[in-house]
């Protein structure tokens, strides 16, 4: 993809999660985290404090996901502007779907200042590691020719071009 930037994903490795949740393989961990895994009880609180320790630690699906539980209120109070902190950090770290969710704070100023630059930015990004979004695309056509240079802009900017 044409605007992805540096050398690809960030992740966390599974060395690093076993360190986190001793005895426990990291395919385990990211089920018992969805609460996915019929086996283990559906906890939306301890769900919450699992992907709050992974995120912290770095592991970039869990930042996404935490991200979206505070910023909904799952298991935690509701929080729009400590999710939206944790979705622009794995934005910038390359992950579609929190651009595709930092784009949609933006446009409708939830969790982030709106900002309509900033939105299609993120857009633009998420779009092109294959994440469409028929909102975000009726939003981006809103914009004007001078904001259209703006987000060209703050594009080559946020890829060091």
């Amino acid at each position: 993809h044409a605007l992805r930037r540096g050398p690809g994903r960030a992740s966390t490795s599974s060395a690093e999660v076993a360190r986190l949740t001793p005895g426990v393989g990291t395919g385990t961990f990211m089920r018992r985290v969805a609460l996915v895994d019929d086996r283990v009880a559906k906890d939306p609180a301890q769900a919450a404090e699992w992907m709050k320790r992974a995120a912290q630690e770095g592991f970039l699906a869990a930042e996404v996901e935490y991200g979206i539980l505070l910023f909904n209120g799952v298991g935690v109070p509701a929080d729009e502007a400590g999710g939206a902190k944790w979705l622009l950090r794995a934005a910038n770290r390359n992950n579609p779907i929190a651009e595709n969710r930092v784009a949609r704070m933006y446009f409708a100023g939830r969790g982030l200042k709106q900002d309509r630059i900033e939105g299609a930015k993120w857009a633009i990004l998420a779009a092109s590691a294959g994440l469409n979004d028929s909102w975000l695309d009726g939003e981006a056509h809103k914009l004007t020719p001078d904001e259209r240079q703006k987000v060209e802009k703050a594009i080559r900017i946020f890829l060091g071009r």
